[in-house]
């Protein structure tokens, strides 16, 4: 996994998304599954808990389980909003239902994007028509700045 998102380096260097690099990668056939952490590392240092975290979809919350769903890619990364749904139909549409978000971008190679926008926004059914690119990541951001993202569904 790519780590495309860390909480230090927010207040570090303001580089804590690392998606333009990503995308290049994800834009040459590279495939891989992409991670949110806090990267936390002493307790004296308390505001950095918690600033990006992974969403498991298991059936159990045993180790075995949960380790063979991140390595399925069976997750999202996220700083605040919550995925609760996704599904993708190729060349229709995109179907999200989230926690309430003000943007539900979807993106793939190159300048392909879609997106829908709203306050409050809870589910989008959003037109893949004109999306050109043979995978495609979700990103909802929250009124708050606070982003959860997919991993890259591939097509």
């Amino acid at each position: 996994a790519i780590e495309i998102f860390n909480g230090i380096a927010v207040d570090a260097n303001d580089s804590a998304d690392s998606w333009h690099i990503a995308d290049v990668m994800l834009g040459r056939g590279q495939r891989y599954f992409a991670v949110a952490t806090d990267d936390f590392h002493a307790k004296e240092h308390h505001s950095d808990f918690g600033r990006g975290w992974v969403w498991v979809k298991s059936t159990e919350r045993t180790p075995e389980a949960l380790l063979a769903a991140l390595k399925a890619g069976a997750y999202y990364s996220s700083t605040g909003p919550e995925i609760y749904d996704v599904q993708i139909v190729p060349g229709q549409t995109a179907y999200v239902r989230c926690s309430p978000v003000e943007r539900i971008f979807v993106t793939g190679r190159g300048s392909s994007s879609a997106r829908a926008q709203g306050h409050g926004l809870a589910e989008a059914e959003i037109d893949l028509r004109n999306f050109s690119s043979p995978y495609c990541r979700i990103t909802v951001r929250d009124v708050h700045g606070g982003r959860a993202w997919t991993n890259p569904i591939w097509y």
